[in-house]
C-alpha cells in the first residue's frame, strides 16, 4: 500500500512536470514605440528679455516604462557642445513623467536659441523635440 501510494506520487509528479514542461512560455513584451514628449513651454518662436525667467515644461510618457531623459538649450547660430547655455540629465521611471523646470536669461544678448528635449525608454527608443525661443536685449 506503502509503494503503491509512493509510485502513484511519483507518476502524479512526472504527469504534472509533462503537462507543465509542455505548456509554452509567454514571450516578453517587444517595446518597439518610442517615447511621446508633449510641449507646454516655451511657446515656439517665444520671445525673452534679459533676466526673464524660462520655463521648460512638457510631459513625457511611453506605453512600457520611461529610463531617461535631457535637456539641452544651445545659441541656434552655435552647434559645439561647448556652446550649450543649458543642460539637464535626469532619470525617468514609470510611464510618464512631467519636467517642469526653468533658467534665468543672464546674458543680454540677441540670438535665437533652441532646445533640445529628448527621452528614452528601456528598450533605447529614443525620441527628441525641438523648440525655438528668442532672447531680445
Amino acid at each position: 500500500m506503502k509503494n503503491s501510494f509512493v509510485s502513484l506520487s511519483c507518476l502524479v509528479g512526472w504527469g504534472m512536470l509533462l503537462v507543465c514542461g509542455c505548456q509554452p512560455i509567454p514571450a516578453a513584451i517587444e517595446d518597439t514605440q518610442a517615447p511621446q514628449i508633449e510641449w507646454s513651454y516655451p511657446q515656439l518662436n517665444q520671445q525673452f528679455r534679459t533676466a526673464d525667467t524660462v520655463r521648460i515644461r512638457a510631459v513625457f510618457s511611453d506605453e512600457t516604462a520611461l529610463k531617461k531623459g535631457t535637456v539641452h538649450i544651445h545659441d541656434s547660430q552655435l552647434t559645439a557642445p561647448a556652446d550649450t547655455v543649458f543642460a539637464y540629465r535626469f532619470a525617468l521611471a514609470g510611464k510618464t513623467h512631467l519636467l517642469d523646470t526653468f533658467f534665468v536669461v543672464q546674458q543680454p544678448l540677441d540670438r535665437n536659441y533652441t532646445i533640445y528635449v529628448s527621452a528614452s525608454d528601456h528598450a533605447e527608443n529614443d525620441t527628441q523635440r525641438v523648440r525655438l525661443f528668442h532672447i531680445r536685449n
